[in-house]
Order: C-alpha cells, then sequence, then structure tokens
C-alpha cells in the first residue's frame, strides 16, 4: 500500500517526472506507465491541474492472500464531471 502510495501520489499531482522517479526508484512493475506518462502529459496541457483517487484495492483483498499482491487503482483526472464527459462522448 505504501509504494503504491507513493505512485499514485505522483498520479494524482500529474507530475509526470516524479511518477518515472518513483517507478524507477523502487523497481516498481506498473503496467502502461508510458500510457500513465501520456495522459497525465496530456491532462496538463489541457488545464488539469490534479485527480482524485476513485478506488484502490490489492488482489489480496480479493483472496485473502497477502504474500503477493497486485495493486489496483482507478483515478479520475480532469474536473471529474463523468455527467458532461458521458453526454459529450454518447450523445
Amino acid at each position: 500500500h505504501a509504494l503504491d502510495a507513493r505512485a499514485i501520489e505522483r498520479i494524482l499531482a500529474l507530475d509526470v517526472s516524479g511518477f518515472r522517479q518513483v517507478c524507477r526508484d523502487h523497481s516498481m512493475s506498473i503496467c502502461g506507465t508510458g500510457a500513465i506518462e501520456l495522459l497525465m502529459w496530456t491532462m496538463k496541457q489541457l488545464g488539469t491541474t490534479n485527480g482524485h483517487l476513485a478506488r484502490y484495492a490489492t488482489s489480496g483483498d480479493v483472496t485473502g492472500d497477502r504474500s503477493a499482491v497486485v495493486g489496483y487503482a482507478s483515478v479520475v483526472l480532469g474536473d471529474g464531471d463523468t455527467q458532461r464527459v458521458t453526454k459529450e462522448t454518447h450523445g
């Protein structure tokens, strides 16, 4: 949890270089780091200043086995207005 929190904090702050550094310093095996960095950079260019954590859990929360876990985070970047996004995307 603590290690994941470091990366999540950098994502929420749209801190691309900080996210990259945390991943490198702690040899984190986050899937899609390049895509995450691109999304953070793009959102920052669009004027977004931060995000919020919608949900965090680990595989251990489901299986009960905490000997080796995978963390999962759902993050919202932008204004968080899902009604507006849904309306604009789906008519």
